[in-house]
């Protein structure tokens, strides 16, 4: 299931784009499906399909609407989602996340609103009929209630506030989006070149084990960045980070996550977090920035379907940050092809300076990404032009589940997308006669330790089950 919400400027014609990927020849049959307009229609492709969609689909403000994109498919598929204001002039792109990886709570990632013109903003879009969502904000003093069916969807915008650090609560699960219509990192004196900031949130756990995450550096020439570490400060026992400029860590508690989030200083070179808790964290481009969640360590695959979108028209140079071990960098293959890093190879700095990031230089056009030493591997994709004019983007191409490598965990899929300006997603469907499911290896935060497939089975002519008419059914490999 997906939802739009608007673009950075009002008024302004947007296009949307759907592509569709298989890594296999067989003939694939794909239906989408919304109560918007009644919009209903199936595509078989082999290979690769594009399709444009109304931007009338999306919300605008602070609001709530009823509107989502369904689609299934027969087969295994990548879907990307590119959604950009006409003219290229903002964008951003962004992994969604299906509803067996969502939870019922989630710690807002945005940013400092532009102007009353771009405001700040986050979607929050229910999975399941009667649904109660309590919203908190950053400083914990104030709390909201709104209650959303399946479908239904509720806006947030502000044209004054930073709501970064906001506990949205839910009682079934729901899924969130947030960002900012046209940011800028105002906090480190930028003052021009805007862009469209946003991603879909990972839930909030329990999970206080250690986890390591690697902020790749964006090339070329080399950008600046800042990270942003969000957690609760009570689910923080200590959080270390370095980066190769740096040469020794800085160690903090939960004490310092003022507003549920420690924001980091310039980056121009990779940097390593690291620590034992329940945090995520987020990269935000200097200079015609993006946003993007990124992966820690034990949530890399061995396979990426990747796709540079075509819509990109102000010659943005895109590129490819891979992420691997140390002396795998010569098996980087791209579509069964080796692939020398074109743009250079560099070191990731202590405790992780066993890893290195290999940034390849790339066109438009969709990709297979594996390794010949069959490793596990981080993958972001990037763009951007010398233009204040263009747009950026940016987004992690997959995630595993929970640690899991390229495990695969199976599940009837229903996915919730927000996309405001210039958004991508990878998500993988299968389908088995008349048992439809998804297969799904991007994208972690399930809480599944196991090699575990679960199957929802559903027979309703093909229209979305509601809670409780799903079997459910383990399948161990």
């Amino acid at each position: 299931m997906l939802g739009f919400p608007h673009d950075s400027d009002k008024g302004h014609a947007d296009t949307i784009d759907l592509d569709f990927l298989s890594n296999t020849n067989a003939m694939i049959r794909v239906d989408i499906m919304s109560p918007y307009t009644n919009y209903h229609k199936t595509i078989n492709f082999t290979g690769h399909h594009l399709l444009a969609i109304d931007d009338g689909i999306e919300l605008e403000g602070t609001t709530s609407g009823q509107r989502g994109l369904y689609i299934n498919a027969s087969q295994e598929i990548t879907v990307v989602i590119t959604n950009v204001q006409t003219g290229d002039a903002s964008g951003d792109t962004y992994t969604a996340i299906p509803i067996e990886a969502l939870g019922t709570k989630y710690i807002v990632a945005a940013y400092l609103p532009h102007s009353s013109t771009y405001p700040s903003e986050y979607q929050i879009v229910a999975v399941y009929n009667n649904t109660t969502v309590t919203i908190v904000d950053p400083t914990g003093r104030h709390s909201s209630t709104k209650h959303l069916d399946r479908f239904g969807q509720y806006q947030f915008s502000s044209s004054s506030e930073d709501p970064s650090g906001t506990v949205i609560i839910s009682d079934k699960k729901i899924s969130v989006f947030s960002g900012v219509t046209c940011g800028q990192l105002k906090n480190h004196g930028y003052s021009n070149g805007c862009d469209y900031l946003m991603t879909q949130l990972p839930p909030v756990t329990n999970d206080t084990s250690f986890k390591a995450v690697i902020v790749p550096e964006l090339l070329q020439p080399a950008q600046d960045y800042i990270y942003r570490i969000y957690a609760e400060s009570s689910n923080v026992v200590r959080i270390c980070s370095n980066t190769t400029n740096q040469h020794y860590a800085s160690c903090s508690v939960g004490s310092v996550f003022r507003n549920n989030f420690n924001e980091s200083t310039i980056q121009t070179s990779t940097s390593v977090i690291y620590g034992n808790g329940s945090f995520f964290v987020a990269q935000i481009k200097g200079q015609q920035p993006f946003q993007t969640t990124i992966p820690n360590t034990q949530q890399y695959l061995k396979k990426y379907q990747v796709v540079i979108p075509t819509l990109y028209t102000h010659r943005q140079h895109s590129f490819c940050a891979v992420i691997t071990k140390s002396g795998t960098e010569d098996g980087i293959y791209i579509n069964g092809n080796s692939s020398t890093p074109s743009t250079g190879v560099s070191k990731v700095p202590a405790p992780l300076d066993d890893y290195v990031v290999a940034t390849i230089s790339m066109s438009t056009g969709h990709y297979e990404f594996t390794n010949r030493y069959n490793v596990a591997f981080g993958l972001i994709c990037y763009g951007f032009a010398t233009s204040s004019s263009s747009s950026a983007y940016g987004y992690v191409v997959g995630f595993a589940i929970n640690g899991a490598g390229n495990a695969t965990f199976n599940f009837f899929f229903q996915i919730i997308f927000n996309c405001i300006l210039y958004s991508a997603f990878i998500v993988q469907y299968t389908s088995l006669k008349a048992e439809f499911y998804v297969r799904f290896y991007v994208y972690n935060f399930a809480m599944f330790n196991m090699n575990l497939k679960t199957k929802y089975d559903f027979s309703h002519n093909g229209r979305l089950p509601q809670r409780g008419m799903l079997q459910r059914r383990n399948v161990y490999q």
